[in-house]
């Protein structure tokens, strides 16, 4: 070990140690376990079912390619909102069996990616060249700031958030001239962890930083060097991309290549039916209003998914490095971030939601006020600059110091706008403390600057950090309050789901091995019940989920009540209802009633598996089955096929008395479903799950086909005596995708013994670029 490494470590030891005080200090209200960042219906039955149905998959050795319980089984594996192969959402263990189980698991690990978020942002200020006074003072700030505070409702936006400061900092390290291993690993675990913790927004805005900044660096590069130096670096940025793009492949490629036959949900405004544009008017909500971004300065109300407020220490110091960086390209590359996205904040109030409407994959990014996050990162950064730049001029010579007039006149107009902010919109202020607190603070900080000049010290320019550093970090702690709301407060407790889990609880009783489905029906939120019902691995016909396979929830979504069998073909035995109508009751028998609520159980209706030995008939449509099949007997096997093949004879109204022996191996999985069967003649055997080409079949071992039967489920043909049936679910595209993934480890590998040979080399024809090269330090 080197003696720089020995004397680095207590740096390291001290930086961490101010990091994790900083994320106690600002979180320390979060920490009491009655109180959760993870309420409300979207974690407690979307996200945290999803993960609790993940977690169930991998307990019992299968990967989460599905979603068996809601809308007929809805695939996983090309879920845009969370991937099972982040590590960090710890889906092997058992952390969200319960919605009161979800709401602590969800939170402490918002709070633990918010650490890491912090941790992150130092990474990458560091490797900007920032101090480290500077880049604690920075990563908190943005860590810890407005915006932060309004996504960590989501624990699947700030976990893939977490990671987009790191993949930058490699991503610069690899532009500069310095080079190392260490910045491909840094780029290639950012991106990679931050798209497989979700292949959505974060992975959007993580495209546009990179183009930004690779833009900013070749105008930079091209001064200094021509195109030698910029097609270098081309090359470095080329192989994380290609490396990331195919380690990611399980993740992106299903997303990408099948999102087409999706349906999403966009608040009050008509869904959207697979690539098909949002409507404009869906593309301005929760946008700001060209008033409120005085927000900036001082704490208005907040949008419902982004803030604007950094407060107006962390805006002068952010002037400051502006007027003393004027030829750093990576200060112009962060002012334009923060421009941009403050102006895309505002939507088609300043006009630029026009041109981000017509970009593609941009436009993806619903509402404007999703655009702050990367004002929040570039702010902070420029932030961490201006901490630096007053203390070098404090630090300087006489001669040195010339540039602090014009530090100070920036930050003396940037006092002058927050007056006429503070006068002009104090109706809107509702900061803990009153305006003139925050003016008063950067006018002492100003005096107290000047005053520090004129005297000689050795340590005035660390002196003059701290206090700025800590000014900045007191205002944005007073006015972001890090506390959760209450348990108490949850969908869970408040919305009666207590009754519904009881009666649920009855339903797993009655039928322990889910053969069959349950409906809800009457005054009982549909999709709460059947996202309640997940949790138990009971299988219902609703969903809270967006996306969702757009034919599924056409054929299987229980809207109201139908006057045929339908639901009880598809296997809906049991009906929860409270104050049912009339026609909800029809086929179903009361049973009892459960805290308030009826249980109903249907006189007959399909099972998981069955077989078949005749035909009942021959449908053209969806439409046309549930007409045929209306007053089928549901007591034996029904069975409907879309052609018929002529293999199994037609049905008559004596039935044949000989059944096939159907037996499923339980537990079934997930993604594969083993039964035995002994039929005296040939029979079609079906698999009431909703049918998908992703599902294989195989007889006896040997590859079968398989083909819809009764408008939507899964048949196979299996010839007379005792056979093993195995149903495998298996989609293609998450299949193509394992060999990209294993070529993206290969390469990877290569990347790493070989670069030690090439990469000095690529180097050495890179000249360092004025302000704009990176740290190699990073301690």
């Amino acid at each position: 070990m080197t003696t720089q490494s020995k004397s680095a470590r207590p740096r390291v030891v001290i930086v961490l140690a101010a990091l994790v005080s900083l994320w106690c200090i600002f979180l320390w209200p979060a920490f009491d376990k009655a109180h959760s960042f993870a309420l409300w219906m979207d974690n407690e039955f979307f996200i945290g079912t999803v993960l609790s149905s993940m977690s169930s998959s991998l307990a019992h050795g299968e990967w989460p390619l599905r979603m068996n319980t809601i809308l007929g089984g809805v695939p996983l594996h090309n879920f845009a909102q969370l991937s099972a192969f982040y590590p960090f959402y710890l889906t092997p263990l058992p952390l969200f069996e319960s919605p009161l189980q979800v709401v602590h698991s969800m939170h402490w690990l918002t709070l633990v990616h918010l650490l890491i978020l912090e941790v992150n942002m130092y990474v990458l200020l560091r490797t900007m060249q920032a101090s480290r006074i500077g880049a604690v003072t920075g990563a908190a700030l943005f860590a810890f700031g407005a915006n932060s505070l309004s996504y960590a409702a989501w624990l699947n936006i700030v976990a893939p958030y977490a990671w987009l400061p790191l993949y930058l900092a490699g991503l610069l390290g690899l532009l500069s001239p310095e080079s190392s291993r260490r910045h491909f690993i840094m780029a290639l675990t950012g991106i990679v962890l931050l798209t497989l913790a979700s292949p959505a927004q974060p992975l959007i805005h993580a495209i546009l930083l990179s183009g930004v900044f690779c833009i900013a660096y070749a105008i930079g590069t091209k001064r200094a060097d021509g195109w030698r130096s910029i097609g270098n670096s081309a090359v470095k940025v080329g192989i994380v991309a290609v490396i990331a793009v195919l380690l990611v492949s399980p993740v992106i490629v299903p997303t990408a290549l099948e999102f087409k036959n999706m349906i999403r949900w966009i608040g009050h405004f008509p869904p959207v039916f697979g690539n098909s544009r949002i409507p404009f008017e869906a593309f301005q909500v929760d946008q700001l209003a060209p008033r409120n971004l005085g927000g900036v300065l001082f704490k208005f109300e907040w949008n419902a998914v982004g803030s604007q407020f950094i407060g107006l220490v962390s805006a002068a110091l952010a002037c400051v490095a502006v007027v003393s960086r004027p030829r750093s390209w990576l200060v112009w590359a962060l002012v334009f971030v923060a421009v941009y996205a403050l102006i895309s904040s505002t939507g088609s109030n300043l006009g630029l939601a026009h041109l981000n409407y017509i970009v593609p994959i941009l436009n993806k990014i619903r509402e404007p006020s999703r655009f702050l996050v990367l004002f929040q990162l570039a702010m902070t950064g420029l932030a961490a600059f201006g901490i630096d730049e007053i203390r070098r001029e404090l630090s300087s010579s006489e001669a040195g110091r010339r540039r602090l007039a014009t530090q100070l006149f920036a930050m003396g107009a940037v006092l002058l706008v927050a007056i006429l902010v503070a006068w002009y919109c104090k109706d809107r202020i509702v900061s803990t403390v009153p305006s003139w607190a925050p003016l008063a603070t950067l006018s002492g900080l100003v005096v107290a600057t000047v005053l520090m000049a004129r005297f000689r010290s050795a340590t005035r320019g660390v002196q003059a950090a701290a206090m700025w550093s800590a000014a900045a970090l007191v205002l944005v702690l007073v006015d972001v309050p890090w506390r959760p709301p209450g348990i108490s407060s949850s969908f869970y407790n408040t919305n009666h789901a207590g009754r519904l889990d009881e009666a649920l609880d009855r339903v797993k009783a009655l039928d322990p091995n889910h053969d069959y489905r349950v409906v809800f029906d009457g005054k009982i939120d549909k999709q709460l019940g059947a996202m309640l019902a997940s949790y138990k691995g009971i299988r219902s016909f609703n969903a809270y989920f967006n996306p969702a396979p757009k034919q599924q929830f056409d054929e299987l979504y229980y809207h109201a009540p139908r006057n045929d069998n339908y639901f009880r073909l598809l296997g809906a035995r049991y009906l929860i209802c409270d104050d049912c109508p009339p026609e909800a009751l029809r086929g179903y028998t009361h049973k009892e009633d459960i805290a308030g609520l009826a249980l109903y159980e249907a006189e007959a209706a399909l099972p998981h598996v069955y077989a078949a030995m005749t035909l009942d008939g021959v449908y053209e449509s969806m439409g046309d089955f549930s007409a045929k099949a209306a007053s089928a007997d549901l007591t034996g096997s029904v069975l409907f096929a879309k052609l018929d093949s002529g293999v199994l004879p037609r049905s008559t109204d004596a039935k044949n008395q000989a059944r096939c022996d159907v037996k499923e191996d339980l537990p079934r999985g997930t993604n594969q479903v083993r039964v035995r069967i002994a039929c005296p003649a040939a029979a079609m055997l079906v698999l009431n799950e909703f049918f998908d080409k992703a599902w294989k079949v195989s007889v006896d071992g040997h590859r079968s086909k398989l083909g819809p039967m009764n408008g939507n489920q899964i048949g196979t043909l299996v010839p007379p005596g005792t056979h093993m049936v195995e149903f495998k679910y298996r989609p293609a595209t998450f299949m193509w995708s394992l060999p990209l993934l294993a070529l993206g480890l290969v390469l990877l590998l290569v990347l790493l013994t070989a670069s030690r040979r090439w990469l000095p080399r690529l180097n050495r024809r890179q000249p360092t670029v004025p302000h704009g090269g990176t740290s190699s330090s990073i301690g």
